[in-house]
């Protein structure tokens, strides 16, 4: 891969996780989840973005096209470049959640704090009835667990930075097909 300047003087991109790997996982998934669904049509998806668009979109891909699903966005901001920032809601879904069952979609758990946001956005406004999370990635092995919810990720990684499907360096590197740590020079 050809790495621009600013990140190539920075850091050496070392592949973590392959498409394979990644697909395998998914796959998986997918059949967990086509199981839920056959057994609770009150089920509700929310993707938060931007981040999860790959993962959505390969998880998606393998659900059978006659599985009937929910799914909802939320776009949060949490995140500009390298640093973990204030967290906002950038744009909120128009669904009502009261009595619903939640999956929660997200592509990564760093600190928690862009989850424990959204978790308690969605318990002031909504009286759901479960709420289950589902994350590509876990760099967190201390999330905190204040909340009664379940929680479970593909795959669990240390605390480094990484880039590729979906993750970003300055919205750069979202669009590969792998994950790379990215190890300072």
């Amino acid at each position: 891969m050809k790495l621009d300047k600013e990140i190539e003087n920075k850091y050496k991109l070392v592949k973590i996780l392959s498409n394979y790997k990644i697909q395998k996982k998914i796959k998986k998934f997918a059949k967990f989840l086509e199981s839920e669904l056959k057994k609770n049509s009150n089920i509700v998806f929310i993707a938060i973005l931007n981040g999860v668009t790959f993962f959505l979109v390969d998880l998606f891909k393998q659900l059978n096209p006659e599985t009937i699903f929910n799914f909802q966005y939320a776009c949060l901001a949490s995140f500009n470049g390298e640093n973990v920032s204030k967290v906002k809601v950038v744009f909120d879904y128009e669904y009502n959640l009261n009595k619903k069952d939640v999956i929660i979609l997200e592509d990564i758990i760093d600190s928690g704090s862009t989850l424990t946001f959204f978790i308690n956005h969605l318990k002031n406004k909504y009286q759901i009835n479960s709420l289950r999370i589902y994350t590509l990635i876990n760099k967190n092995k201390n999330f905190p667990r204040v909340f009664n919810y379940s929680f479970s990720s593909l795959f669990e990684i240390d605390d480094f930075f990484i880039v590729g499907y979906g993750f970003d360096y300055f919205e750069k590197y979202r669009n590969t097909k792998a994950i790379y740590r990215c190890l300072k020079k």
